[in-house]
C-alpha cells in the first residue's frame, strides 16, 4: 500500500492496521475522526481527541469483539464483493492533496471506477 504525499514529504509505503499505520495516522485527521470533531461521537469528545492528537494523552488502540471479528474476516468480505461486483477493491490510504493532514483508510477503492468500499456490520 502506498500513500502519496504532499511535495514536502517522501512517499510512504503502509499496510492498515500496523503499528506504523497506526503512529502515521496518529498524526492526521481522518474520516473516524469527522463525528469526533463535529462532537457526535458517543465514544470520544473534541478535547479528548485533541488531546491524543497533540500527544498530550496516548490512547490504547481499541479492541472488542466487533472489531476483531471486523479485521478477521475483512479480506474475505472484500474478496466476496469484488467477486460479486467484478471489481478490483484494494485496501487504499487517501491523503487530501491540499490538505495533506486529512486522511481517508479505506477497505476498498477503485480509482478508475471512483467506487469506495466500507466493511461494517451491524452488532446491535
Amino acid at each position: 500500500m502506498v500513500v502519496e504525499m504532499n511535495e514536502h514529504e517522501e512517499q510512504k509505503e503502509l499496510e492498515q492496521q500496523t503499528t506504523a499505520w497506526l503512529a502515521w495516522r496518529r498524526s492526521r485527521l481522518g474520516s473516524s475522526d469527522a463525528p469526533i470533531i463535529m462532537n457526535l461521537s458517543p465514544y470520544s469528545t473534541p478535547r479528548q481527541l485533541w488531546l491524543e492528537k497533540t500527544g498530550k494523552v496516548i490512547r490504547e488502540q481499541a479492541s472488542n469483539y466487533a472489531i476483531e471479528i471486523g479485521n478477521k474476516f475483512e479480506a474475505s468480505a472484500r474478496a466476496l464483493y469484488e467477486l460479486m461486483s467484478e471489481i478490483d477493491l484494494p485496501p487504499t490510504i487517501l491523503v487530501h492533496s491540499e490538505y495533506p493532514f486529512l486522511v481517508a483508510s479505506l477497505d476498498g477503492y477503485n480509482e478508475a471506477k471512483q467506487v469506495v468500499l466500507e466493511i461494517y456490520r451491524d452488532w446491535e
